[in-house]
């Protein structure tokens, strides 16, 4: 049995003699960058720090924008997050892809979330490693990578996997 507030999501034998990687996405519908940071439940920091990864990829924003959430209250967020996962490993932040649709034209919200406005500074005061698919797609909304407005297709999280790798290799 388990305790209240607890979840066996799985268990893992493995020999401490054989190298591993172990890739788990931590990915919740819909969350917004409000949620992770400050939910005690399954999508929060807490579930980052329990599951303590040595390498974190965060990739976050999209649903923030589509919720009107302005820059100023996106950074602290985004640093909290950073923070969490750092308590057991390194973190590469990755810039949410451009998004089309009311994203693009509320409030601004394309400029708020670029990379240049709203990731740069959180990174460089970090000291991360960052994947800038913001960047990397031209600040627009590419519809070859894309399947909606928000989520990339197959195409796109190819193309996404490959600018990872490029910069693992990079960081050798």
């Amino acid at each position: 049995g388990t305790g209240a507030g607890e979840w066996i999501v799985g268990v893992e034998p493995f020999l401490s003699t054989t190298h591993r990687i172990r890739v788990a996405n931590m990915g919740v519908g819909s969350a917004t960058a409000t949620t992770w940071a400050t939910s005690g439940n399954f999508a929060g920091q807490a579930m980052i720090k329990a599951y303590a990864p040595d390498l974190t990829f965060l990739e976050i924003g999209a649903n923030d924008a589509y919720q009107s959430v302005t820059a100023g209250a996106f950074s602290p967020l985004l640093t909290t997050l950073i923070s969490a996962a750092q308590v057991s490993g390194d973190v590469v932040l990755v810039t949410m892809p451009p998004v089309s649709g009311s994203a693009m034209t509320l409030n601004g919200l394309a400029t708020i979330y670029s990379f240049e406005t709203t990731y740069q500074p959180v990174y460089a005061a970090q000291g991360l490693l960052v994947v800038d698919l913001w960047n990397r797609y031209g600040t627009t909304w590419q519809s070859s990578f894309m399947s909606g407005t928000v989520h990339p297709n197959d195409l796109g999280y190819w193309d996404m996997a490959y600018a990872v790798n490029a910069l693992l290799n990079k960081a050798k």
